[in-house]
């Protein structure tokens, strides 16, 4: 059996023989800095990376700040499970990327009907505050410096992007991105990893 949490939820959908794929799940090539969707467009579909990479965040004050950057086979978007609540979040790749996305009514169905894809959204879900907590934990538990330190490794891994070209993902983040994600400044980052670069 093909599980989605092995080998992704498109495959388990096409291992159980869904139909529905077809009308309801498209793949979409965007270019570099390229907004998947932003406020206030209304988004009707839940997005999964394929390859490339992809940043979060809102506009605060007309100034963009990031809060997640995500990676193949994570999955991000309006799930409408907060009505009510304005959805201020903006999408935007880092290298030219691929993104599957499923229509939102479709993918609640089958989150719905589906045990054992409903098992595999509550583990995406977990893994995702997991990753936010520990980005969390990072801000209250290191001075600022270390923080830069610690995310530059964290993110010093390759990305491939939609053509199949290799980047290094902590090369292509800003000062500013670097910032908005340590809670630091932009100048202390760029201070940071001037020496970092240099003691390396």
């Amino acid at each position: 059996m093909i599980h989605p949490r092995d080998n992704g939820l498109f495959a388990y959908l096409q291992w159980k023989h869904d139909s529905r794929i077809a009308q309801h799940v498209l793949v979409k090539k965007y270019k570099k800095g390229a907004y998947i969707y932003a406020p206030p467009t209304r988004m009707n579909y839940i997005c999964e990376i394929v390859s490339g990479a992809v940043k979060l965040g809102c506009f605060s004050d007309k100034e963009d700040v990031i809060h997640e950057l995500l990676e193949p086979g994570e999955f991000f978007g309006n799930f409408r499970y907060l009505p009510g609540k304005p959805f201020a979040e903006h999408s935007r790749t880092i290298v030219a990327s691929e993104v599957r996305l499923y229509e939102i009514d479709f993918f609640k169905d089958i989150v719905n009907r589906d045990p054992v894809t409903s098992d595999w959204f509550m583990a995406t879900i977990t893994s995702r505050w997991c990753k936010t907590e520990c980005r969390l934990q990072e801000i209250t538990s290191f001075e600022p410096r270390q923080r830069i330190r610690r995310l530059y490794q964290q993110l010093s891994r390759p990305v491939v992007d939609a053509y199949q070209q290799v980047y290094q993902l902590n090369e292509l983040i800003t000062f500013k991105e670097m910032a908005d994600l340590t809670g630091t400044t932009r100048q202390l980052v760029a201070q940071e990893l001037k020496t970092y670069s240099l003691n390396a």
